[in-house]
C-alpha cells in the first residue's frame, strides 16, 4: 500500500517537474524570438549645416524623424565615425532626451570635436541598446548624411 503511494508520489512529482520544465521553456523561446517593438528612425538622418560642412568644436546639427513604439528606455551611445578610421565618442548637447511614446521630428545637436581632423568625411551614428526582457538585447543602428570636416 505504501509502495503505491510511494510511486503515485513520485509519477505526480515527475509530472509537477516536467511542466515546470516545459513552462520555463516555453518563456525562455517567447523570451528570446518575440517581436519586440523599440523606436525607428528615418535614415539617413539629415545634416542640416550648411554644405554639409562643419569646423571642429562647431555644433552638428540633424533633424531626426522617428517613431517612439514603447516605452523601453535604451542605453544610448553616440559616434562619429570618420572616412580616415578615427572614431569620436559625442556627449549629448541637446535633444538626447527621454521622449513619450508616438512620432517626433526634432531638430538636435551635438558637439564635433576640436579632435576632428581637417579633411575627414565623416558621419554621425546613434546605437540603442533596448533591454526587452532578462535575456534578450534589441541594439539599432542609424546614421547620418556624410559631412565634411571644414576649417
Amino acid at each position: 500500500m505504501i509502495r503505491h503511494i510511494l510511486h503515485g508520489l513520485r509519477i505526480a512529482i515527475t509530472g509537477f517537474l516536467a511542466g515546470v520544465a516545459v513552462f520555463y521553456a516555453g518563456q525562455l523561446l517567447v523570451w528570446q524570438f518575440a517581436p519586440y517593438k523599440t523606436a525607428t528612425i528615418t535614415v539617413p538622418i539629415e545634416v542640416l549645416n550648411a554644405n554639409n560642412e562643419i569646423r571642429p568644436g562647431e555644433d552638428i546639427l540633424m533633424l531626426i524623424i522617428f517613431d517612439k513604439q514603447s516605452d523601453i528606455t535604451p542605453e544610448v551611445s553616440r559616434n562619429i565615425i570618420c572616412n580616415t578610421g578615427s572614431v569620436y565618442d559625442v556627449e549629448a548637447s541637446s535633444g538626447a532626451r527621454s521622449r513619450p511614446t508616438g512620432k517626433f521630428v526634432a531638430e538636435i545637436e551635438f558637439k564635433l570635436t576640436d579632435r576632428a581632423k581637417v579633411g575627414e568625411i565623416c558621419f554621425f551614428q546613434f546605437q540603442n541598446d533596448y533591454q526587452v526582457n532578462p535575456i534578450r538585447v534589441i541594439r539599432r543602428v542609424w546614421q547620418s548624411e556624410p559631412f565634411t570636416v571644414t576649417e
